[in-house]
């Protein structure tokens, strides 16, 4: 399982080249299946939350499980199609959302990926577990990955979550290369769910925020 899911982090890579701002944000290689299972078994005992925790490991799971691998004479190993689309058209749609954000922001992939990563994750943690996994189920099965890479149910939603504690946050993880506009870059990747995601869905994210926070979605 591990050498499938390092293959998978591989073929992202293959549109993300480069070095990232942090060490290791949003690998999702960086921790195997198994440690995702025990921090969910030490989650919020509430039902949403196991299955909010579960959709998790099952997005990363759908990719793996599928997809056929073969040996290389070198002993190498590559993935081949499975002609399921969903999981075979993953790694384009994820460069997809990457190329559209590039574009909006004029930013590198890899200080693209950094942004998307970030900011997915502050949404997130903004949620409740139930908003948080009604906009997971709209996602894409990569970038539904990222959003729920390190996600630790119980300590959601975070406390404070004004306006200014979202954008310092996503700010804060770019150490190297500070973002000039930290509020544009974060409202670009809102946008950019804003044109992926049903319309009820954006709406019910943006009411599920304080007053404040909703104006980012403006």
């Amino acid at each position: 399982m591990a050498a499938l899911r390092a293959l998978l982090h591989r073929r992202i890579h293959a549109f993300v080249p480069g070095d990232f701002e942090s060490s290791d944000p949003g690998n999702l290689s960086a921790q195997p299946i198994g440690s995702v299972e025990r921090k969910e078994k030490h989650a919020t005992s509430s039902r949403a939350g196991n299955v909010a925790a579960l959709t998790a490991i099952n997005a990363l799971h759908e990719i793996t499980a599928h997809h056929a691998v073969q040996p290389y004479s070198s002993g190498r190993c590559f993935m081949t199609t499975t002609g399921i689309a969903t999981l075979d058209h993953a790694p384009q749609v994820f460069a997809e959302w990457l190329n559209e954000l590039c574009d909006d922001l004029g930013f590198s992939k890899p200080r693209a990926y950094m942004l998307l990563h970030e900011t997915l994750h502050a949404i997130r943690d903004f949620l409740t577990v139930d908003e948080a996994a009604d906009l997971a189920a709209q996602l894409p099965v990569l970038v539904r990955g990222v959003y729920f890479e390190g996600w630790n149910p119980s300590k959601t939603p975070a406390k404070p979550r004004n306006k200014s504690d979202l954008i310092e946050r996503v700010a804060s993880r770019f150490q190297k290369e500070p973002l000039d506009e930290p509020d544009r870059a974060v409202v670009a990747v809102i946008d950019l769910l804003r044109r992926h995601v049903s319309w009820g869905e954006f709406e019910q994210v943006k009411h599920a925020m304080r007053k404040p926070v909703q104006e980012l979605w403006e």
